[in-house]
């Protein structure tokens, strides 16, 4: 591939399949959090496409062990951070997303990423606010990234 241009992994070039003519799971599990107040929170996972605004059709969302349901975005349960030190466990922290043929495409305009948005959340759940956020690349994948050397060699 030209610089700047996806790779497509060798086992679908090997059977000359594309992304973009296949279904595609995703699995995303949450291992822990570390929040940097003592409060409740919960994480809000979702697939988009940032170039492509308004709904992702066709995305299917299965949390855990449970039933695929049409979703792109799901969240964990919510757990209390009350030791700065300690890193939180989440009882929901499986999240397989099924992307549907041509969801994933080797062009500019379908790029898919990962949003996971921590929300604090009061006593009371409608009062949820957004504390932060951070973004995966899903598709294309990006280049394995750098490692450096350790310092003294």
């Amino acid at each position: 591939p030209m610089a700047g241009e996806p790779r497509i992994p060798p086992s679908l070039q090997r059977w000359g399949l594309k992304a973009e003519e296949k279904t595609l799971d995703f699995e995303f599990e949450v291992l822990g959090a570390q929040f940097n107040r003592r409060g409740r929170y919960t994480l809000r996972l979702s697939v988009e496409n940032p170039l492509l605004h308004g709904p992702t059709a066709g995305v299917l969302l299965r949390i855990g062990r449970g039933t695929a349901v049409p979703a792109s975005t799901g969240t964990t349960d919510t757990v209390e951070q009350s030791h700065l030190d300690e890193v939180c466990s989440f009882q929901r922290r499986k999240f397989t997303f099924t992307l549907p043929r041509g969801f994933c495409k080797n062009d500019r305009n379908h790029d898919v990423r990962l949003r996971i948005e921590a929300l604090h959340s009061p006593r009371s759940p409608a009062r949820k606010r957004k504390v932060g956020e951070a973004f995966f690349a899903i598709y294309p994948r990006p280049p394995q990234p750098r490692t450096k050397p350790p310092a003294g060699r």
